[in-house]
């Protein structure tokens, strides 16, 4: 099971450092730099490579197997200091971001024919939610939430079933913007539940009891900037540096930090309206369960990362949690874990949306780190990441749906919601 970190040694200032700002004619190259993976046997070995890092890769540090990316040179340097046991992922990782933009472009004028075919740019997620809310109108809307720190979109999709007086749940893909998976698998989720209500069991039973709200893309502008400029840029576009949203919600917020580090959790709790967008929309809701999808650890997480306190259901966080890596495994064979990190950090979406201070609504929460390792995986991953992760969250949902869901009324007509927030 491949661990949880990603380290970059940056070999030394310069404009083609990655992460530093590029004209728009000029992407970040990561020529000669190395994926490997490690086996950390202590604490104060993991200190050790942490304080030899420019930037902090990942949010899961911990023991055992570990993801580095390493620059040219920076395996020699590695081995100087202890670390023997690792294995070569990739020895240069610009050759496969290469491959992929090349193969992007070539399918550029296909896109619309198989939508699940390839990775999409923002423009093409954002409709493809339109032509599912065309499909069901009655059941599907759009809710044009506040926008972006450079106003792009920051857009939900609602999918229900019969009634409109429900309990909602609230799902979210790309918090970090490199993380492109997990666009493809949020849109798949609801282009399966548009489709197959009233066909599938659970499917009819879930929207029958809940509000599903999912936001493809949570950080639009990051996500673009991955497209444009870096293909492995992580946090929002705050000042060209920017903040790490999943370290910027309410719960824990830890302050401080080097605005040059990828975890930068910003100048307050919710200082960015990506977040904040979310914190307001949601606490118009009922919500009773949450998740935050991302790449690329295999594990299906549970609150809380910081604090010794223990959510609330606590036995049924983990319990579903163990159900859904079950499902994942069940599907094509891959070895996700559950509730296992090594993380410390605070200001995580997971944690504010369990608990019931900073403005939390206490609902069920996960956070799943889907498919690895690195980035870059090829196209043909993406329909089984999103079908494996689909069973995971049928069997959560499901899970919600009986425990906290309940029929609503069959009057459409009357829901209060229906002028506020549409995109039509």
């Amino acid at each position: 099971m491949i661990g949880s970190l990603f380290l970059l040694f940056l070999a030394g200032p310069g404009p083609a450092a990655p992460g530093a700002v590029s004209p728009p004619s000029e992407m970040v190259r990561y020529d000669g730099y190395s994926l490997v993976v490690a086996e950390i046997e202590s604490n104060s070995q993991l200190d050790q490579a942490e304080r030899l890092s420019a930037q902090l890769f990942s949010d899961h540090a911990g023991l055992g197997a570990v993801q580095f990316l390493l620059p040219p040179g920076g395996l020699e340097r590695w081995e100087s200091l202890g670390f023997v046991d690792y294995r070569v992922i990739s020895p240069d990782i610009q050759v496969e971001i290469d491959a992929e933009r090349v193969r992007l472009l070539a399918n550029r004028e296909q896109r619309g024919a198989e939508f699940f075919s390839d990775y999409q740019e923002f423009e093409a997620i954002l409709s493809h939610l339109d032509e599912l809310a065309a499909l069901e109108p009655d059941r599907v809307r759009l809710h044009e939430q506040s926008p972006s720190l450079e106003d792009r979109s920051i857009r939900s999709i609602e999918i229900r079933g019969k009634g409109t007086d429900k309990p909602a749940v609230y799902h979210i893909g790309t918090m970090h913007a490199r993380e492109w998976l997990s666009p493809m698998t949020t849109t798949y989720f609801a282009d399966r539940l548009v489709r197959d209500y009233g066909e599938d069991e659970d499917v009819t039973f879930i929207l029958d009891r809940l509000r599903v709200f999912i936001v493809p893309v949570l950080n639009p502008d990051g996500y673009v900037y991955s497209w444009t400029h870096d293909r492995l840029w992580r946090k929002n576009r705050r000042g060209g540096y920017g903040v790490d949203l999943n370290r910027n919600w309410g719960k824990d917020w830890e302050g401080g930090g080097n605005q040059s580090s990828s975890n930068f959790p910003g100048e307050s709790a919710f200082s960015e309206p990506e977040t904040a967008s979310v914190r307001d929309f949601v606490a118009e809701l009922n919500l009773v369960g949450f998740t935050d999808w991302h790449t690329p650890f295999e594990q299906v997480m549970c609150p809380f990362f910081i604090s010794n306190e223990t959510p609330h259901h606590n036995s049924e966080h983990r319990a579903w949690a163990s159900e859904m890596a079950d499902a994942i495994n069940a599907a094509h064979g891959q070895d996700y874990g559950t509730c296992r990190s090594a993380l410390r950090a605070g200001g995580l979406s997971v944690d504010w949306f369990a608990g019931d201070d900073a403005g939390g609504p206490q609902a069920m929460s996960w956070l799943v780190e889907m498919r690895g390792p690195g980035f870059e995986l090829p196209a043909s991953a993406i329909l089984p990441n999103a079908e494996e992760n689909y069973a995971a969250f049928l069997v959560s949902m499901r899970h919600v749906a009986e425990e906290f869901g309940h029929e609503g009324d069959d009057d459409d007509d009357d829901d209060d919601d229906d002028d506020d927030d549409d995109d039509d």
